[in-house]
């Protein structure tokens, strides 16, 4: 599997963020991130979302559990903003995706004997760092 990525920055520090690790038996784990807004709070943000995501590695197999790992410590320590996020274990042995994703667009496929593009659909939840149920004020 090769995997390529471009960034071209801004002025500002940002909020964007992927990353790739490697799993047991043939799979690894992908995750593209997305803080709200530009400058220092997204980097912040994203920031915590990194190291979140590094400081569980015996859950990289579970994108579900990923995911609602990263939430619950996020709303912990956050109350201005939000993080999406989609993140997929691939299983080359089975030639299977598993996809979790809060708050991000869909997942897209391009399979190039095809020369096409295909959205992968899965459900989704609220973005990261805002509470999955409303609060009365």
């Amino acid at each position: 599997m090769k995997f390529a990525v471009h960034y071209d920055t801004s002025r500002y520090a940002g909020g964007d963020y992927y990353d790739v690790v490697e799993l047991p038996n043939g799979c690894c784990g992908l995750l593209v991130a997305d803080s709200e807004g530009h400058s220092a709070p997204a980097t912040v943000m994203m920031a915590m979302t990194c190291a979140l995501f590094r400081s569980c590695p015996s859950l990289h197999d579970q994108p579900d559990k990923v995911l609602n790992f990263i939430n619950t410590n996020l709303c912990k320590v956050n109350r201005e903003s939000f993080v999406t996020v989609i993140y997929a274990v691939y299983d080359s042995n089975r030639r299977s995706l598993r996809v979790a994703r809060a708050g991000h667009p869909l997942p897209i496929l391009f399979r190039p004997a095809e020369g096409k593009a295909h959205e992968v659909p899965c459900d989704g939840v609220f973005p990261m760092g805002v509470e999955p149920t409303s609060r009365s004020p």
